[in-house]
């Protein structure tokens, strides 16, 4: 049994270069990962199943999503700030801002050194 610190949701780009955007995502996971955190990360796991090129599946896995990081202690939005977000990152982070409790984390992707 590993004493996980927080509940941490990954928050970064998916659509645009997202074969990229995918191994950054990894990346962002195992950061937070090794630093003794249990994480979710809905762009890697909904595409595995859901067709993120049809509306209602896109839609699908948004809310799963976002029912998911209702149960998190922290989103960790990996951009430098709100403004370089995706429209799908803001969504991610109003959702998050609904919650007193939850702690909203940004972290420049280029400060990020995992192998």
């Amino acid at each position: 049994h590993f004493p996980y610190r927080k509940l941490v949701f990954i928050c970064s780009h998916y659509s645009g270069s997202v074969k990229q955007n995918i191994e950054s995502a990894k990346k962002y996971a195992r950061y937070a990962a090794l630093k003794g955190n249990a994480v979710f990360v809905p762009h890697l796991l909904y595409p595995q199943f859901l067709d993120d090129a049809k509306e209602n599946e896109r839609e699908i896995g948004i809310c799963s999503g976002i029912e998911f990081l209702r149960l998190c202690d922290e989103i960790w939005v990996f951009a430098k700030d709100e403004q370089c977000c995706s429209n799908g990152m803001k969504a991610e982070i109003a959702e998050a801002k609904k919650n007193p409790t939850m702690k909203i984390i940004y972290i420049d992707p280029e400060s990020i050194n995992v192998i």
